[in-house]
C-alpha cells in the first residue's frame, strides 16, 4: 500500500512516536513482552507449528493444527510482486503448507505497445516461470495513469492514447503517489479499454489455471487504479460487463478494487487494503461486519463475498522498519501482526498479499491453513476474547442500517467485543466476565474513541460460556482438542467443563501466578449438542484467571493422553 507523506513529516512523526513509546517502556515494562521481539523471519525459514498429540500446558501461543490438515484450494498467499515485465520475478521456495501467489501489475502499454497489436507472450512466459516454481499468478493491469510526478513517460497506456484527447484528472497532481489519472468515462479511451478487456479474454490467459485472480479497478491518485467507479454509471457497469465476459466460467476470479453490488452479483470478489488497522471496517456491510445489541462484532454469512464465496483480498504487509513513522517503533509490530492476521482469518479473507518475511511465522503458517474455509470444512473454530471502545460517529444516525441496535447516545463509544469464528463466547446471568490485559494499540487506530486506546486481549470471569456453531460437529460424542490460551498472571485453577461421552467433565488447568502466556491442551471426547447461543462448554476460575484465546480442533485421531 501506499500511504503519501512528505519526508520531512515522516521524519517528525517517527521522532515523536519513538520518543513517546520509549518513554511509555521505560516507565514500565514493556507491554509487547508477550509476542516474540521484532524479526524479519525470511519465507525460506517458515516451518509448520508443532502439533503436540498428548495433554499439556506450555508457555506461548499455540496456533498448531494437526498434521492432517492440508490447505484449502481457496486459500492464496502473495508472497511475491512485480510492478512491470522489465524484469523477472524472484520466486523464493514455500516450505509450509500454501498456495503462493506472484502478483504481476502490468500495464496497458505493455499488452498493447501499438494500437491494436496485442502482445501477451510475456506475461505469459511470467505465467509459465511461476507454475514451474509452484506458484500460482495474480494479474493487476494498471490502465489508467496519464503520468508520475508529471512525467509522461511513466503512465500506463499505449502512447497513441494521448492523442485521442481524454481529459487528465488531477494534473498537476497534488496528494497520493504523484499520479495523473485519465478519465475512465470519456468515451474514446472507454471504448479503447474495452477492446483491452476483450484481448484479455481472448488470450486465454483467464482460463489458465495457474491463474488464480485477476484484480480489476478504475483509477486513483494512488498507484493501482484503486477503486471500482460508481456502479450508476453506465460505463462503469459496462466495463464490468466486459471483465465478466472475458472471464466467462471463472468470474470467481475476479477481484474488484472497490464495492459494487453490480459486480457482486456477477460472483467477483473485491480487495481491502488495511487489515493492518485491524479495527477498520466495523462496522460494514459488504463485509457483513456488524456489532449486536451486546456489543459482540459478529460477522453476516449472508454478505455476497461470504455467500458467494469470491475472493475477498487484503494486504498485510507494513512490517518494514521504514513504516514506523506511520506505525510506531518495530517493538509493537509482532503485536500487530498478530492482531491484523487473527482479524483477517475473522474477515473471511481468502487471498493476502504478504511481505516475504514474518514477524510470527507460525501465525502465517496458520493463517494459510484457515483461509478459504466454511464452517462444514474448517479444522477448528475459535474466539479471541478482547475488547475496544470504537467511535461513536461510525453509527451517528446510523445504527439500525450498520447494524448495531443498543440504546446509546451519540457521543458514547460504541463497545465492540472479540473476533469470533464460528465459536461464541456470550455474557449472561452468573456468566458475565471482564475485559482485561490492556495492550497500546498502534498509533492511527482513528476509529478509536478518545480516551480508548488499549485494546483488551483477554476476559476474566468466575464462569465463561462458550456456544459452538450448530453446524460444527454433529450431535454425537467426538474427539476434539482445545487449546485455551491464558495470562498466566493470577495463581489459581480454571476447570474445563463439557459434556463428555459419559456425562459431565471438569478438568482441571492450573495457573501459576507468573507473568506469561500459556496455552494447554485438551485431547478429548466431547457432546455438543446445546443450540444457538446456550453454551457448549464452559471454563470456570474462582480467582478469574483471565483467558485469551479458546480454539476447538476436530481430532483426526484418538486422543493420547
Amino acid at each position: 500500500m501506499h500511504h503519501p507523506i512528505s519526508i520531512q513529516r515522516a521524519k517528525r512523526i517517527a521522532a515523536f512516536l519513538f520518543l513517546s513509546v520509549a518513554g511509555a517502556l521505560a516507565a514500565e515494562e514493556n507491554p509487547y513482552r508477550y509476542w516474540p521481539s521484532y524479526q524479519k523471519v525470511p519465507l525460506t525459514d517458515y516451518a509448520e507449528p508443532t502439533w503436540t498429540p498428548h495433554n499439556t500446558i506450555a508457555t506461548g501461543w499455540d496456533f498448531s493444527l494437526p498434521p492432517s490438515v492440508t490447505v484449502s484450494p481457496r486459500s492464496y498467499l502473495v508472497f511475491a510482486r512485480i510492478f512491470n515485465l522489465s524484469k523477472e520475478p524472484k520466486l523464493p521456495p514455500v516450505r509450509i503448507k500454501a498456495n503462493p501467489v506472484l502478483s504481476i501489475w502490468v500495464e496497458w502499454k505493455e499488452l498493447e505497445p501499438e494500437r491494436d497489436r496485442y502482445d501477451f507472450e510475456r506475461l505469459k512466459s511470467f505465467i509459465g516461470l511461476a507454475a514451474a516454481a509452484g506458484y500460482g499468478v495474480e494479474i493487476r493491469p494498471i490502465t489508467a495513469i496519464a503520468a508520475r510526478n508529471g512525467d509522461r513517460t511513466r503512465g500506463s497506456v499505449p502512447g497513441y492514447v494521448t492523442a485521442l484527447g481524454t481529459p487528465i484528472l488531477n494534473d498537476p497532481p497534488k496528494k497520493g503517489d504523484g499520479i495523473s489519472h485519465y478519465d475512465p468515462s470519456h468515451p474514446d479511451f472507454h471504448r479503447r479499454y474495452m477492446k483491452l478487456v476483450q484481448a484479455f479474454g481472448k488470450s486465454g490467459i483467464p482460463t489458465n489455471p495457474t491463474v488464480k485472480s485477476i484484480v480489476v479497478g478504475y483509477s486513483s491518485e494512488t498507484y493501482g487504479d484503486e477503486g471500482i467507479g460508481d456502479c450508476s454509471k453506465q460505463h462503469v457497469m459496462e466495463r464490468l460487463d466486459a471483465w465478466a465476459h472475458a472471464c466467462q466460467g471463472v468470474a470467481g476470479k475476479v477481484m474488484m478494487c472497490g464495492k459494487s453490488e453490480y459486480g457482486f452479483s456477477k460472483g467477483f470478489g473485491f480487495r481491502d487494503g488495511m487489515v493492518e488497522v485491524y479495527m477498520y471496517q466495523i462496522p460494514d456491510a459488504a463485509n457483513g461486519q456488524f456489532i449486536d445489541e451486546n456489543g459482540y462484532l459478529t460477522t453476516d454469512e449472508k454478505a455476497p463475498i461470504i455467500a458467494k464465496g469470491g475472493l475477498n483480498g487484503d494486504e498485510n504487509e507494513t512490517y518494514e522498519e521504514k513504516m514506523s513513522f506511520r506505525f510506531g517503533p518495530t517493538t509493537l509490530f509482532p503485536y500487530r501482526y498478530f492482531s491484523s492476521t487473527l482479524r483477517a482469518i475473522q474477515l473471511r479473507k481468502n487471498i493476502i498479499l504478504l511481505n516475504d518475511f514474518s514477524p510470527i511465522p507460525d501465525l502465517t503458517a496458520y493463517l494459510s491453513l484457515e483461509m478459504g474455509r466454511t464452517v462444514k470444512d474448517t479444522p477448528d473454530v475459535w474466539c479471541l476474547l478482547r475488547e475496544n471502545q470504537m467511535q461513536p460517529w461510525s453509527y451517528n444516525g446510523r445504527a439500525k442500517e450498520m447494524g448495531y441496535y443498543g440504546d446509546f447516545s451519540t457521543s458514547r463509544p460504541v463497545p465492540c467485543k472479540n473476533f469470533e469464528r464460528w465459536l461464541y463466547q456470550r455474557d449472561s446471568e452468573g456468566y458475565e466476565t471482564q475485559a482485561v490485559l490492556p495492550i497500546p494499540t498502534s498509533p492511527n487506530h482513528w476509529m478509536m474513541a478518545p480516551g480508548h486506546d488499549k485494546d483488551l486481549i483477554a476476559r476474566a470471569g468466575t464462569r465463561i460460556g462458550f456456544a459452538v456453531d450448530d453446524r460444527f460437529l454433529p450431535e454425537t460424542p467426538q474427539s476434539v482438542t482445545f487449546k485455551i490460551t491464558f495470562h498466566d498472571g493470577v495463581r489459581g485453577t480454571m476447570n474445563l467443563v463439557y459434556e463428555g461421552a459419559s456425562g459431565r467433565v471438569q478438568y482441571p488447568i492450573i495457573a501459576t501466578g507468573n507473568d506469561v502466556i500459556r496455552t494447554a491442551t485438551v485431547h478429548t471426547t466431547v457432546l455438543f449438542k446445546a443450540k444457538g447461543l446456550a453454551y457448549d462448554f464452559e471454563i470456570h476460575s474462582p480467582e478469574k484467571v483471565p483467558v485469551s484465546i479458546v480454539r476447538v480442533i476436530r481430532s483426526p485421531e484418538k486422543a493420547k493422553p
